[in-house]
């Protein structure tokens, strides 16, 4: 299935740029490996930033209708939508138990829901594709998704959906110990104009949804118990004190 999608940028001098893409055929796949065994769970994705800004989006999703399959498309301020219809994330004020979630292969060995939430959060899937479970948040088939490191690259795209779509994404940034809705990916930009180097090791933990259900699950994700860190917490003495020179006994003088 080809599909093409017009972007338009327009800068200072109200000279519009216009640039062609070719749906999948001139995207990367996300969800490789579901891809390559033929399970039609992935992406085709492109996300446009400004110094930072996601602008622009467009995202190839696999899907049983005639077509076999629909363009996600979105531009900042402007909503998003599946090929002609608007899509929206589902609305509810607490997450729903029956509805889906999409959440990390390693989510709770390593990670789980305090509270009111333990056991209600939802109905858990992981998909492998990052950019498949953000277009499916923003379509509201997910009620929300979470992600440890996703990579610059994986959710570019999908973090505007969500938003145009009505939803909010949470993250915290290195260094940060509270979560906030994500606006600018790079804020130091303006600062610091980032190298390709630094782009490409961007990293931070997502939680896309509504508003109201993305900053509760945020705020009641918490890493679970960790005996090895807890034994390298109790061991840190030991550790400190066989790194530290041993004093020799000064020699006995003679008399």
């Amino acid at each position: 299935m080809n599909k093409n999608i017009f972007i338009f940028f327009f800068n200072g001098t109200a000279t519009t740029e216009i640039y062609t893409l070719s749906l999948p055929d001139a995207l990367p796949i996300y969800g490789t490996t579901n891809f390559m065994n033929g399970l039609p769970v992935f992406a085709s994705s492109i996300g446009i930033l400004y110094r930072g800004w996601p602008m622009a989006a467009a995202m190839y999703v696999p899907w049983p209708n005639p077509e076999g399959g629909f363009v996600l498309h979105c531009r900042k301020g402007g909503g998003c939508f599946a090929d002609d219809e608007a899509v929206s994330v589902y609305v509810s004020d607490e997450p729903v138990p029956s509805r889906l979630i999409g959440v990390p292969g390693y989510f709770g060995v390593g990670q789980g829901f305090t509270g009111k939430l333990a056991g209600k959060a939802g109905e858990v899937r992981t998909t492998g594709s990052i950019a498949y479970e953000l277009a499916m948040t923003a379509r509201g088939v997910l009620q929300y998704a979470m992600f440890g490191a996703p990579r610059l690259w994986d959710m570019a795209a999908g973090v505007l959906a969500v938003v145009e779509a009505g939803g909010t994404v949470m993250t915290r940034f290195k260094g940060e110990r509270r979560w906030h809705p994500m606006e600018c990916l790079v804020p130091s930009w303006e600062e610091k104009t980032p190298t390709m180097k630094d782009l490409r090791g961007w990293t931070a933990p997502l939680v896309a949804g509504n508003p109201k259900v993305a900053t509760m699950i945020a705020e009641n994700v918490k890493r679970r118990f960790s005996l090895s860190s807890q034994l390298r917490k109790l061991t840190r003495p030991l550790r400190r004190r066989k790194k530290k020179p041993e004093t020799k006994p000064e020699a006995e003088t003679k008399t």
